[in-house]
């Protein structure tokens, strides 16, 4: 008897799972994974901090997560897409390739995951405003910002006022060059891929020089890698990049330090140079030194300076999330993401130059005496622009780190290589373009 009533139980279990009825036997909690770059390698990483964030939502929800950490974001996305088995969300610090991944189909649009109010606490470019098919989208909600048009230096070594223009930036160089003192600090070496550090400083002398239309230009494919000004920012970069004189060890030297290394002269004694171009991350990587520098007493900043006659303009890195299935934990995720007390989470307890775009935190959540000016910049009028190199097509992209490099070794091949970028740039199909304007 005890085996009949036990079989005809087995069975009913069978019908309810069968028939697709819920039973509380067979149901497990959701968990949304999430790939990102940043890794978790102990206390006060990038990984860990961004952790907190997402123990807040599982908190709140319920919801567990899985977050898969890795440098090699898009190789590991395209291959997950490719195999059936994406992320639900994946953060990516290209709106070109989340664009080109909207328009082939596997970026879920937000629009109706994001509140009105949500969206209107962005500046409309952080949101990936894309067109499929004929209707407009948005597609991202931005994570983490970086301020590019930066230039870092030791205060106790630079006392007088910082070049308030990029033709005093350049001649100041050249006169502390020509005095034995090294202005420049530089390294162009990554684990994931080199030279983007060196585009970085290229892309914001063009913008300075020459303003946020030609750049878009530029970064949509419609001017020429060959043209007067791409030329002129190239070779304004090369003054100061392969001029031995001109930065900390030569050449050589700038080609071999990882970025991460490259300011550690800033706090020597005496100092090995003046000046870092870097991106506001860099105050964490500053503050791991072993001299452990304190921010405001021995590293500070001054904007990089336009040309005479420009307008402020900014160049931005942002690490965006994108939505690559469109289920229930993954709205859920994205929607937490956008709101003003999560994007306040990581900057509250970070001291590692993490800053949001929403207009709505308050700058109260950055507890040193920098950052509070790098947020201002964030909610000021000023227009905002993409990295160049974020906007690029892939084929692109690898093309122009490559020519970095090539062109440190070798500066007088500079209109070979411009020229070999063209024919890359032309090699590209129209629709693989993104043309992304800076804020207004």
């Amino acid at each position: 008897m005890r085996t009949s009533v036990r079989r005809n139980v087995i069975g009913l279990v069978v019908l309810l799972v069968t028939a697709g009825l819920p039973a509380c036997a067979v149901t497990e909690p959701a968990t949304v994974t999430i790939l990102g770059p940043w890794l978790d390698t102990g206390e006060n990483s990038e990984g860990r901090e961004f952790r907190t964030v997402l123990d807040a939502f599982t908190e709140e929800t319920g919801i567990e997560y899985d977050y898969q950490q890795t440098r090699a974001l898009a190789q590991v996305l395209r291959s997950g897409m490719a195999s059936g088995a994406p992320p639900d969300v994946a953060i990516l610090s290209s709106p070109g390739d989340l664009a080109r991944f909207a328009r082939g189909g596997g970026l879920y649009p937000l629009d109706d995951v994001l509140s009105q109010r949500q969206r209107a606490a962005y500046d409309a470019p952080w949101l990936l405003p894309t067109r499929v098919d004929g209707v407009d989208h948005v597609y991202t909600v931005p994570i983490k910002a970086n301020l590019t048009s930066l230039v870092w230096y030791n205060p106790k070594r630079l006392t007088g006022p910082p070049p308030g223009t990029l033709e005093e930036l350049l001649a100041f160089g050249g006169s502390a060059a020509g005095s034995g003192i090294t202005p420049w600090c530089m390294g162009m070496g990554d684990s994931s891929i080199s030279g983007w550090s060196g585009a970085d400083l290229i892309e914001d002398i063009f913008v300075h020089r020459f303003g946020p239309d030609r750049y878009r230009q530029w970064a949509a494919g419609d001017l020429a890698w060959t043209s007067e000004q791409v030329r002129q920012a190239w070779a304004e970069w090369g003054s100061l990049a392969t001029d031995p004189r001109a930065v900390y060890g030569g050449p050589r030297t700038v080609f071999s330090t990882d970025f991460g290394d490259s300011g550690l002269p800033l706090f020597t004694d005496p100092p090995g140079c003046l000046f870092e171009h870097q991106s506001s991350f860099i105050m964490g990587f500053y503050r791991d030194f072993e001299s452990r520098p304190t921010a405001g007493e021995d590293f500070d900043f001054f904007p990089f300076p336009g040309a005479v006659g420009t307008d402020p303009v900014w160049t931005v890195s942002v690490d965006l999330a994108g939505m690559f299935t469109d289920t229930p934990q993954a709205r859920s995720l994205m929607e937490f993401l956008a709101r003003d007390s999560t994007q306040g989470i990581w900057p509250r307890g970070s001291d590692r130059g993490v800053f949001t775009l929403n207009r709505d935190v308050d700058t109260d959540v950055y507890q040193d005496p920098i950052s509070p000016r790098i947020a201002e910049v964030f909610s000021s009028d000023d227009p905002l622009c993409f990295h160049v190199v974020d906007i690029l097509p892939p084929a692109v992209r690898t093309a122009y780190y490559r020519a970095v490099l090539e062109y440190l070794n070798s500066p007088a091949r500079l209109d070979e290589l411009l020229a070999g970028l063209d024919e890359v740039r032309a090699a590209v199909p129209p629709e693989e373009w993104l043309d992304l304007p800076c804020t207004a």
